[in-house]
């Protein structure tokens, strides 16, 4: 097993040095292509000087020929004074080797040292090292931020590549990558409640008290949100009944909400009104077992009740709402009723007693009717109306 694994150490190295050598002999080759490209550039701009002192030459060989023939006639013609306009062959005259050489300014020492030459100035280029490999490479045109060669822009334009990529393929991976499932948990009454974040340790409390709830006798000092929280978890439970729903009374209860009444009996909401005698607000939903003689035990025993909300209640018939509103529709402030039998018995009391109500909700009463509906409108006289035109222009001109 060693040998073997030295051997395998073995072949790495070789392969390791095979690519080293690979990868010398490619930038070696493109250092070559690069000294290539170079070499035709000063053989290109060698030629172009030769042709230029060869037409400057062939340019000085005609002005000093023309010159020539302006002295001959001037002697011929005496001694007169002659002006003799040149006009020189070709695209004009052209200054020699040696003006140019003279009208030349040496430039700075920080400008020669820079790499300015004169083929290159001429092209409007500048010679300079590379910041990578520190070879030296003609730069044209606008100074770029880093000084590379072509070498060295190929190169790292492929690592920019590769790092664009990686991140590409990064948020790819990112955006399929599944949503989060919410955990799903069976409780003990067969309902499926969804886990979605970590429980608090006040939800693991209230569970706990829902689901052990029949050795509970009392819940103590339990703030009104917790107390709202922990009936709707049992009511979610069905373990709402008669005997559990005894832990939400008390004598100094002023509003009182059940939230699942099905397995509660007649008796039992009956009961209501001796454990909470100065109840305000009564909210009973799904109260399918609730009946007239009961409802009328309530409106009799909580004489403080103002608000009423009764959801589900169809055993109650229309006369036995009526009486309701007899006995307690003074008194109410609001009321709620859906999926009851409510009619134009019923709505004829309310609108006879109940006449300092200020909010009413009647929601899938089979007996509500067009008549019905006529009972709530009041006809007005025509001094009232003429009042109420009155205070509308007031308010138009205000």
């Amino acid at each position: 097993a060693e040998e073997r694994e030295r051997a395998v150490a073995e072949q790495g190295r070789q392969q390791r040095e095979q690519q080293g050598e690979q990868e010398q002999q490619q930038a070696n080759a493109e250092a070559e292509n690069v000294n290539e490209e170079g070499a035709e550039t000063e053989r290109a701009e060698t030629d172009h000087e030769e042709t230029g002192d060869a037409e400057e030459e062939t340019a000085d060989s005609a002005l000093a020929a023309d010159m020539q023939h302006a002295e001959d006639q001037a002697q011929e013609a005496g001694p007169s004074t002659v002006t003799v306009q040149i006009k020189a062959n070709g695209k004009g005259k052209r200054k020699s080797k040696k003006d140019e050489e003279s009208d030349y300014e040496p430039e700075d020492e920080m400008t020669v040292r820079g790499g300015l030459n004169r083929s290159s100035a001429r092209k409007g280029g500048r010679m300079h090292d590379c910041e990578m490999c520190g070879r030296r490479f003609l730069v044209r045109g606008e100074m770029p931020e880093q000084l590379l060669c072509a070498a060295c822009r190929r190169s790292k334009d492929k690592a920019s590549a590769a790092d664009a990529a990686s991140v590409a393929r990064r948020a790819q991976s990112m955006k399929k990558k599944p949503a989060a499932r919410h955990k799903m948990r069976k409780t003990e009454g067969g309902l499926l409640e969804f886990e979605a974040e970590l429980p608090t340790l006040q939800n693991l409390c209230v569970r706990a008290i829902a689901r052990h709830l029949d050795q509970v006798d009392s819940f103590g000092e339990v703030s009104g949100p917790s107390l709202d929280r922990l009936n709707r978890i049992i009511s979610k439970l069905r373990v709402l009944d008669a005997q559990t729903m005894r832990l939400f009374m008390g004598t100094d209860r002023i509003s009182v909400t059940l939230y699942d009444c099905t397995r509660i009996d007649a008796a039992g909401l009956r009961r209501i009104s001796d454990e909470c005698p100065m109840l305000e607000r009564l909210n009973l939903q799904f109260c399918g077992r609730l009946d007239g003689a009961s409802l009328l035990a309530l409106a009799q025993g909580l004489p403080k009740l103002q608000h009423l909300r009764l959801d589900g209640a169809f055993l109650v018939r229309d006369t036995e709402w009526a009486a309701f509103f007899r006995e307690a529709g003074g008194r109410l402030r609001s009321f709620s009723a859906a999926f009851a039998g409510f009619g134009p018995q019923a709505m004829r009391a309310l609108v006879t007693h109940s006449v300092d109500i200020e909010a009413l909700r009647l929601a899938e009463c089979s007996g509500f009717d067009d008549d019905c509906l006529a009972m709530l409108t009041v006809p007005i006289t025509e001094y009232e109306e003429a009042e109420q035109e009155a205070e509308r222009q007031l308010r138009a001109m205000a």
